[in-house]
């Protein structure tokens, strides 16, 4: 299991179960890499789509970067603008001797924002100097070397997880920062626990399965790129024994961040959006607030809604869409809180007995 943890609210759960609390910036505002690729040594056919759906996450940061830095009230990246993004990635990728389509040729930390800027400045001006000037201005002060924000996306970050239950913290709860530069450091952990989790997979001729379970969610889903991210990775981790799961507050939250989705730019159709996810598990700490919520975005029964609504607050709610995405089934825990709960003595109460009764029932058959 892998947390990604960003107001680092389970370091103290990890240490106590035996697992480990991998720091990936620290409170004084230590920058990291906007990009992350990694080796990637394939057995499994499905790892040919691996590389493609990578470069996509990648691009996805650098287009929510510049879409937020030059206009962050309203966000937006266009047509041309994503063009030449993309081409610099691919090109400064080259320069590099990385094939952005082959996983093989990719190396942690050897690409960084600065290297695609560089392309953008030096090889793309003349093609399009109005636009080029456009994104070189506004990307200047975090992509050079004297700009005042380049450590934060220009700073290598090596991370390797050897626990089975691992919490990914970047300690950003304390610090004034805008909105996009915390879900960019919450996308660049949860790509960090996504590659980690399938690498184990692919290394293992016997794997065993891993959760991810990206707590505070609606931090990350912060505009269309940042959707179409997390989209796609419920829809394909799967594949190589990954679950991904979404931790909300409620469920208004969970659908404000589906409409960036609904709306975007890109094109997006609401099957694509996280609601039209099949098959997904939604999880909701104040369960009648989401009842309500949930019911109507999912044109629910007043029988259904009332199955939801009965709930106290602080239990789990599990929201299991079938084939028609309609129907509904809640799941209610035993009465025992929660693992998500903050109270220390509750999480390692609720933690012993859960662990005991596994041991009975398997030392039972």
């Amino acid at each position: 299991m892998i947390v990604v943890d960003p107001k680092a609210e389970y370091g103290r759960l990890a240490q106590w179960a035996g697992g480990e609390v991998v720091p990936l910036a620290c409170t004084g505002g230590a920058g990291f890499n906007l990009f992350h690729f990694e080796r990637m040594d394939g057995r499994d056919p499905s790892a040919r789509d691996l590389a493609a759906n990578t470069f996509a996450d990648n691009l996805n940061a650098l287009l929510t970067l510049y879409a937020f830095l030059k206009d962050s009230s309203r966000p937006f990246v266009s047509g041309p603008e994503r063009s030449l993004l993309t081409r610099a990635l691919r090109m400064a990728m080259e320069h590099k001797g990385m094939d952005a389509q082959d996983a093989l040729t990719w190396e942690a930390n050897r690409l960084f924002l600065a290297d695609v800027y560089a392309v953008l400045a030096q090889e793309l001006r003349q093609e399009d100097p109005s636009t080029v000037n456009i994104i070189a201005s506004t990307l200047r002060e975090h992509a050079t070397e004297d700009g005042q924000f380049y450590a934060q996306y220009n700073t290598p970050r090596q991370v390797s997880l050897q626990s089975d239950l691992a919490v990914i913290q970047f300690g950003l709860s304390g610090i004034h920062i805008a909105g996009f530069e915390r879900a960019l450091a919450h996308h660049f952990a949860l790509r960090i626990a996504a590659t980690q989790a399938i690498r184990r997979f692919l290394a293992s001729s016997t794997p065993s399965p891993t959760h991810i379970i990206l707590n505070e969610a609606s931090q990350v889903l912060v505009d269309e790129y940042m959707v179409s991210t997390v989209v796609k990775m419920l829809s394909t981790l799967p594949a190589f024994g990954v679950t991904l799961h979404l931790a909300f507050q409620d469920a208004h939250a969970l659908a404000k961040a589906d409409r960036f989705g609904q709306s975007g730019g890109n094109g997006a159709q609401s099957v694509n959006t996280l609601l039209g996810v099949l098959g997904t598990h939604w999880l909701f700490f104040q369960a009648p607030a989401s009842a309500h919520e949930i019911g109507e975005r999912l044109e629910l029964s007043r029988e259904e809604v009332g199955s939801l609504s009965w709930l106290k607050v602080g239990e789990a709610v599990l929201v299991l869409p079938d084939q028609q995405h309609l129907p509904l089934r809640v799941v209610v825990p035993p009465p025992w809180m929660p693992a998500f709960e903050t109270d220390m003595t509750s999480m390692k109460r609720n933690l012993t007995e859960v662990m005991e009764t596994g041991t009975i029932r398997e030392r039972g058959g």
